[in-house]
């Protein structure tokens, strides 16, 4: 009778344990507002890691950040919850490590969220190249916000290059001359006069030239 209690105790503290974690994970009741809040976020690719840096406006009501990752840019799991220690007092810088990049492409997003009050924001989605080969010149971002566009660029030594966005009609949406310094620049061109669509990034330097599909979103 004993065994049968602590069998049965054990069985309902695993399962209370079980459904906390599920309740966890369940964003399904939090009601979403627009992407508002997050005034920065990038990532890099950094030996067999990855890092994202992220910066949350002044404003904002969120207590918890959810880092979130996925493989094929639509379908995410979170890897890391990060608390928001300020109380919206001032902007607040955040960062995270993902030590366990695996395959050729990661693509991550930041949750955030309101525990008390049930609100969530997602951010933009970002594309990490984690195990091809490293160009010397490469754009790393593939999605681009239309209202704060940044291009994430790449390049093995200093130098001055030409950035050109063209629509799918072949009609010129930007063009900038811009020195890119060795390592990562984040290039922004300002608002964008487009739809969500699709759009081809041109980088042109004295030695070479590459070209990118991205996505308007």
């Amino acid at each position: 009778m004993k065994r049968f209690f602590a069998h049965a105790i054990l069985f309902a503290f695993l399962q209370l344990f079980l459904n906390t974690r599920v309740t966890s994970q369940n964003f399904s009741n939090y009601r979403f507002f627009p992407n508002r809040t997050m005034l920065n976020f990038s990532c890099t690719h950094k030996a067999n890691r990855v890092e994202l840096k992220g910066l949350l406006s002044a404003s904002h009501t969120y207590d918890k950040i959810v880092v979130e990752k996925g493989s094929d840019g639509t379908t995410f799991s979170p890897v890391q919850e990060l608390s928001i220690l300020n109380n919206s007092t001032a902007e607040f810088p955040f960062s995270f490590i993902d030590n366990y990049s695996s395959g050729t492409i990661s693509y991550y997003r930041i949750r955030l969220l309101n525990t008390t009050h049930f609100i969530q924001e997602l951010s933009s989605v970002l594309m990490v190249k984690t195990g091809a080969l490293v160009k010397s010149l490469e754009l790393q971002n593939t999605l681009v916000r239309i209202d704060n566009p940044v291009l994430n660029i790449s390049a093995v030594k200093t130098t001055e290059a030409t950035i050109n966005m063209f629509d799918m009609s072949g009609k010129i949406v930007f063009s900038k001359k811009v020195k890119l310094n060795t390592g990562l620049n984040s290039v922004s061109p300002g608002t964008l006069n487009s739809t969500q669509s699709f759009a081809i990034v041109t980088i042109e330097t004295p030695e070479e030239r590459s070209s990118t599909k991205v996505i308007l979103q």
